[in-house]
């Protein structure tokens, strides 16, 4: 069918189509036939509109309603062959023009039991056109979802994605009688290994806990207090203390398991086995899953990478690889040990990014030295397409932070986790870059990195072909763009201009053109860089294993990189100038550089500095833009200064004998010591930042009181660990209270996802103090006030402090119960394939205001209002709202300026 067809003939036609491909309801059994309308033009962001919705008019060659069907295997693949793409390419200009969206639809029957419903390599499908569920995008064996559904006939929709051409399956199958409570392994595992070496205590040890796949089957019951069970193991044993665990229904998550050397054990030679099943109570009942058989890899220490387990930021298990420093005679660790971060590029897993670090001194070597001279070799993982951006950088982050423990607790060689030199390749490179604005450290080495994001090849273009772009206009495109500032590389070149660089790439890069590399090049220069180099290898392409010789070290460990990091690691940690600059921009507002701190900025959603001289006597000179609290601590760049002049304001510095540390705050004009009155005017702490990804910046836990949300913050859950592996602690009503006023959660809760409307009593202690008010029809917010209606929904982050802890974070979705669980749901949904970030984490500021129906058809374009909170949480006058009467087909409310405005 090559003609157009209409909206509403659309939907009849699927309606027709979908008589003719029902399948029974047979075990494992495929949707074999499809109806797909398409191909439509998107956008490369991960919130784009359905132009299906609108219109069945198409940039790419007008739209046809096709029918497919699933090969051997199940796998249905969809191009559009008549679309002449090449002079699309020519006549539009750029790849991103090949990127299209469809809208599939395909048929089953039920006979009124349970079924198990999954579909591959989409990222969310749609039952019914009432429940969204998570896709298995990558093909990585998420786990079905189980679905009570009425005897007939059911349709599954999907919002199709594709680069010329895309392959997706579904299948539909009857649940096995065997327990609901599922343990599963492959990529979704994170697994430790096992450690010998001749100083390791008790010959063996485990290098954290297990974090293994889980998942409760059971559509309509929690499996409540769920331990871990050990199967015959002759290495291991459970710790006597584990991590306590509830799965809501039909909620996927990583569980973890505590796990100790069992006493007189010998050294394990290539591998121990464990086999692992967990139960749990199901009501009444004691449920348990299958056992789950893991292989951990028995390492040496001493000439070998290990994987090692630890917390994340956002309460996640994740893990990295390290490497021992290896000693010389001219090169010994001094006491404790510096650390090399290294950050890998794209699908590089930990053990190979730190197994890139080999070489071998001459030919007749016969073994690779693994590893760095001098220093720990450290290299962090988060799956996903994090970029090492957002909870991504958080990652490697704690992975420094988990290193001096763990080498503590193995008996390894001491770690000072306060000198470290970050390197990294291709998006790792990006990631060094962001990791040296966010850590003080010694020196930066970037390979082949990229800039920004969405100036990379044809990668995440900001509104170029986006079906939203004609909506958008430029304020609110600029608060989109500003909740991404802090990822710019550019910007904020000027923080580490004082520091040692070392810049990277081939020649004949053609995955990350040089022109990156020299661009950061000369903008490091132009803010006064001494110490920078950049170095195009002739001839070498993205990756090489070998520059000059064999086993040279190649991309990331030849003699240039080797020599590099021995003069920068054999340094004091201190920096190279006496002069040097700070650019912050949002969440970083907390880095910590030579002794400094931002604490707060005057206009979160602004570019801050703050530039230091220490001159050889008298006052050490700060001079600061967009900074209104600021800490000192003592270091040793400080040595013998008494005195800062502070925006030309003589200050004091305690005597180190009484405190080390001293906070300023800027009341009025003046900088003095903060006192409670001062520090009140300022009171968003440092762990409440915005924008709205920084809900991960602690363990998250969520709760809705009614079944529309509790099934967004289902689908939010298992998309965390489709994305990113991530967890969040989904809460029963019952487990948060309200009192005076106040929420309570569980301890283990820092920050909070609330999904529900205004009149729930936990949403409602939350708007309490906020300047987003709901009364029984509007919803107020500065200026502007928007009647009520069906489509009405807002997210918000807002202030709260979890029980007994420093101030945190909540992030509230409301608006009608049906409203708030379906904003929740589309903003959690990416709808860019393969780059498909976690929830929530890109181009978001603190808040929104949205209609429902129109973001589904403009993407941002159906936003009402967008915005930052100020630090005493009121709305800032870059605020974007949208409130004069509008008349948009499909809408279902309407909008006025109030009084105080006109």
């Amino acid at each position: 069918m090559s003609h157009a067809i209409g909206h509403v003939t659309w939907r009849a036609a699927c309606g027709l189509v979908l008589l003719a491909c029902l399948v029974p309801c047979a075990s494992a059994a495929a949707v074999k036939k499809w109806s797909v309308l398409g191909p439509f033009v998107i956008g490369k962001n991960e919130l784009d509109g359905e132009a299906w919705r609108s219109s069945n008019s198409s940039e790419l060659g007008g739209a046809a309603l096709k029918k497919f069907v699933a090969q051997s295997g199940g796998s249905v693949a969809v191009s559009w062959p008549e679309v002449d793409w090449q002079s699309l390419v020519n006549g539009v200009g750029g790849h991103e023009i090949l990127e299209w969206q469809a809208r599939a639809v395909g048929g089953f029957k039920t006979d009124g039991s349970n079924v198990h419903i999954s579909c591959q390599g989409v990222t969310s499908f749609t039952l019914d056109d009432s429940q969204s569920f998570v896709g298995d995008l990558y093909w990585a064996k998420l786990p079905a979802h189980v679905v009570k559904l009425k005897a007939g006939n059911h349709r599954i929709s999907i919002r199709l994605r594709g680069k010329l051409q895309t392959q997706f399956a579904c299948h539909v199958e009857k649940p096995s009688s065997k327990s609901p409570l599922l343990l599963f392994g492959d990529s979704f595992a994170a697994l430790p290994d096992v450690i010998s070496s001749p100083d390791v205590p008790r010959g063996i040890q485990i290098c954290g806990d297990l974090g293994l796949g889980s998942a409760n089957q059971d559509p309509d019951r929690w499996i409540k207090d769920l331990r871990p069970v050990l199967i015959n193991n002759k290495f291991l044993s459970l710790a006597p203390e584990q991590p306590r665990l509830h799965l809501a229904p039909g909620q996927i998550t990583r569980a973890s398991v505590r796990l100790e050397v069992l006493p007189d054990v010998g050294p394990c030679k290539d591998e121990v086995f464990v086999d692992v099943a967990f139960e749990g109570m199901l009501g009444e009942e004691r449920s348990r899953s299958e056992a789950l058989r893991l292989r951990l890899k028995c390492r040496d220490v001493t000439r070998q990478s290990f994987v090692f387990t630890f917390q994340d930021a956002d309460g996640s298990l994740q893990h990295a690889a390290a490497v021992l420093p290896w000693d010389t005679e001219k090169s010994p660790c001094k006491g404790a040990c510096p650390v090399l971060v290294t950050l890998s590029g794209t699908s590089i897993t930990a053990r190979d990014s730190a197994d890139a670090y080999k070489m071998k001194f001459n030919d007749k070597d016969p073994e690779y030295r693994f590893g760095i001279e001098g220093a720990w070799l450290l290299a962090p993982t988060r799956h996903g397409a994090h970029n090492w951006e957002g909870p991504g950088r958080r990652t490697a982050l704690s992975a420094l932070a988990a290193l001096p423990q763990l080498a503590q607790r193995l008996a390894l060689p001491p770690v000072d986790a306060s000198r470290v030199v970050v390197a990294g390749h291709s998006m790792g490179g990006h990631g060094a870059w962001l990791f040296a604005f966010a850590h003080d450290v010694l020196a930066v080495v970037s390979s082949a990195s990229w800039l920004r994001k969405d100036q990379y090849a044809d990668s995440n273009k900001v509104l170029l072909h986006d079906l939203a772009t004609p909506k958008v206009e430029p304020l609110l495109q600029g608060l989109l763009r500003t909740a991404e500032a802090e990822f710019d590389v550019e910007a904020q070149a000027a923080t580490v201009a004082h520091l040692p660089v070392l810049i990277r790439v081939g020649s004949q890069d053609r995955t990350v053109h040089p022109w990156f590399s020299r661009r950061m090049y000369r903008t490091l220069l132009s803010e006064g860089a001494k110490d920078v180099t950049l170095t195009e290898l002739p001839g070498k392409e993205h990756w090489w294993w070998d520059t000059a010789k064999p086993n040279d070290g190649g991309a990331v460990n030849d003699p240039e990189i080797r020599n590099f990091l021995k003069r920068v690691l054999d340094k004091e940690k201190s920096p190279s100038s006496l002069r040097w600059r700070s650019v912050v921009f949002g969440s970083v507002g907390g880095t910590l550089r030579h002794g400094l701190r931002v604490r707060a900025l005057a206009r979160p959603e602004r570019r801050a500095e703050v530039s230091v001289e220490l001159p050889e006597k008298g006052p050490a000179v700060l001079a600061t833009s967009n900074v209104v609290q600021l800490q000192w601590q003592r270091s040793k760049e400080w040595q013998g200064v008494q005195q800062v002049l502070l925006d030309g304001q003589l200050q004091s510095l305690p005597q180190e004998a009484v405190f080390h540390q001293v906070q300023w705050c800027l009341d009025f004009g003046t900088w003095k010591v903060c006192d409670f009155a001062v520090a009140q005017r300022h009171q968003r702490h440092p762990n409440q930042a915005g924008p709205m990804r920084e809900i991960y910046s602690a363990p998250l836990c969520g709760v809705s009181a009614d079944e529309e949300g509790e099934k967004a913050l289902q689908f939010f859950g298992n998309m965390l660990v489709m994305t990113g592996h991530g967890v969040i602690r989904l809460l029963s009503s019952q487990e948060v209270e309200v009192h005076g006023g106040q929420v309570t959660a569980p301890a283990s809760c820092e920050n909070l996802l609330v999904v529900g409307a205004p009149e729930n009593a936990v949403v409602a202690a939350l708007l309490a103090n906020s300047p987003m008010a709901f009364d029984s029809s509007m919803l107020s917010l500065g200026g502007c006030s928007w009647l009520r209606g069906e489509n009405l929904a807002a997210l918000s982050l807002l202030p709260w402090k979890a029980s007994a802890k420093e101030p945190r974070l909540a992030l509230v979705a409301t608006g009608t119960s049906r409203s708030a669980a379906e904003a929740l749901t589309m903003l959690s949904t990416p709808t860019i394939p393969p780059m498909a970030r976690q929830p929530l984490t890109h181009l978001l500021p603190d808040y929104v205001v949205l209609d429902v129906e129109e973001t589904r058809r403009h993407g941002p374009g159906g936003y009402l209002a967008a915005g930052f909170w100020s630090n005493d949480w009121q709305r800032l006058p870059s605020a974007y709202e949208r409130c004069t009467p509008r008349g948009d087909r499909g809408t279902q409310h309407r909008s006025h300026r109030v009084a105080e405005e006109l």
